[in-house]
């Protein structure tokens, strides 16, 4: 089976690490994988060897359209993945237009609705009949999470196209000399206080400015002690760094960029904290049920919930609440949850089992 997978980047995002490790999972199970790369191979994250890359070398998804359809007429492939629009249309029309029968998937790691509420009308007008018009042509669209189903319902996706299949998550020992907290903050390890952990992409979604509230609230009114580590970066950096000062936070909460290896900030962190504002599904809330930490999340659209189901799994409250965020943190700290619970949650998610489903539903529509 020849598969092909078409991302924007290979850098450290979510759907980015979905996609690497799945097809580690296809190459051990027989399958020819390629990822073909619409921009040029930047801050790429380590592959299985066996994975073919291809960049395009694009700077925009409308310019990689010829470079796509070209290789496409090249090469057979059995299945065409494409991830996130407009990249799933793009992989669409491309497919079309090279002549070769592929069967063509998309998958929709996001709420589409809230990811671009921010553009203009007549974005948005455009946005929606593509999706509307573009995604029915699809042989079957993979969604992250229910509340991403849900949405594309909305946008006028026929519920026959769409199946759910949670994301996998794999965690992987960290090299042995790559061990990086320490590098950040000396007395991470050895804090005292509460050890805070967040991961994700500094944007405004993840409503860190939510975050910064609710830690000014744990200081002021619950007199507690904490170091926030905030592992990530984004185009909401220089705000946040702002705002950390406004808050009078910066010897508690710390910004450290990018962080390829994150396994030595899980293990030596109380808590974990999302405090977005909605998520396609949230993968470092897997990670975090992974190394056994206690959760507190925003109970946002549409990932926190489906991951830890009413507060089994973790403490979830409202969203943008500061007040109710403190809360959440101050009592998970004083109530962390049984470690074997959540890495029992945390194995629902295991590669082996999303990943079967995956090359089940590749091999049905192959047979049909």
């Amino acid at each position: 089976m020849k598969i092909c997978f078409l991302l924007n980047n290979l850098e450290l995002g979510g759907a980015e690490r979905v996609i690497a490790i799945l097809s580690d999972y296809l190459v051990h199970h027989n399958c020819d994988v390629s990822i073909i790369v619409l921009n040029k191979l930047n801050n790429q994250q380590a592959l299985n060897p066996n994975i073919e890359i291809i960049s395009l070398n694009q700077n925009k998804v409308l310019s990689s359209f010829l470079p796509l359809r070209n290789l496409l007429k090249k090469n057979k492939y059995d299945f065409i993945i494409g991830n996130m629009w407009p990249i799933t249309i793009l992989g669409l029309v491309a497919s079309f237009l090279s002549f070769k029968k592929s069967h063509i998937f998309f998958i929709e790691h996001s709420i589409i609705s809230n990811e671009y509420n921010h553009q203009s009308f007549v974005f948005q007008r455009i946005l929606k009949s593509s999706i509307r018009f573009f995604y029915n042509f699809s042989s079957q669209i993979i969604c992250v999470s229910n509340g991403v189903a849900n949405d594309l319902q909305k946008l006028g996706v026929k519920k026959s196209k769409l199946k759910v299949i949670l994301n996998p998550v794999d965690i992987e020992p960290t090299p042995g000399d790559h061990d990086q907290y320490d590098q950040y903050s000396s007395n991470w390890k050895d804090f005292t206080g509460i050890k805070i952990l967040s991961v994700g992409n500094l944007r405004k979604n993840k409503n860190y400015p939510n975050l910064f509230k609710a830690l000014k609230i744990l200081r002021d009114k619950y007199n507690q002690h904490f170091i926030s580590l905030i592992a990530g970066d984004g185009p909401e950096k220089a705000s946040l760094k702002l705002l950390i000062q406004e808050y009078d936070l910066e010897d508690q909460v710390i910004l450290l960029g990018e962080v390829q290896y994150t396994e030595g900030l899980y293990r030596n962190a109380d808590l974990f904290v999302l405090s977005s504002d909605y998520e396609g599904f949230g993968m470092v809330l897997v990670e975090a049920l992974g190394y056994g930490k206690t959760i507190v999340a925003t109970d946002c659209e549409s990932g926190p919930r489906e991951i830890l189901g009413n507060s089994e799994h973790g403490y979830l409250c409202s969203v943008d609440s500061p007040e109710r965020l403190a809360e959440s943190i101050y009592e998970a700290y004083l109530n962390k949850l049984s470690p074997d619970i959540l890495l029992a949650r945390y194995n629902d998610f295991d590669i082996s089992l999303i990943g079967k489903k995956y090359l089940s539903l590749m091999q049905k529509m192959q047979s049909d």
